[in-house]
C-alpha cells in the first residue's frame, strides 16, 4: 500500500503583487511593501525564526531586485 502523504504545500506568492493600495516585492529572507494610502514605505528581513523591520524610502524601494518573477 502506497503512503498518502498529508502535507499541504505553500502557495508561493510572485515576486511583485499588489492588494488593495499595498504594493509589495519579495525575495530571499525578505519583504517590502509601499502603502500608498498612508505614503510609507517598510520592509522586514527574515532568518531562522528572527525578522527585522524597517521603515524605507521610495528610493531604495525602487532599488530593490525580486529575484524570479514568476517564482
Amino acid at each position: 500500500m502506497a503512503k498518502i502523504s498529508k502535507e499541504k504545500k505553500k502557495a508561493r506568492l510572485p515576486a511583485e503583487y499588489s492588494e488593495g493600495m499595498l504594493h509589495f516585492k519579495t525575495g530571499p529572507g525578505w519583504k517590502a511593501c509601499y502603502d500608498s494610502e498612508r505614503e510609507l514605505y517598510t520592509a522586514e528581513s527574515l532568518w531562522m525564526g528572527y525578522y527585522d523591520l524597517y521603515e524605507i524610502n521610495e528610493e531604495i524601494f525602487n532599488k530593490l531586485k525580486p529575484k524570479g518573477k514568476d517564482r
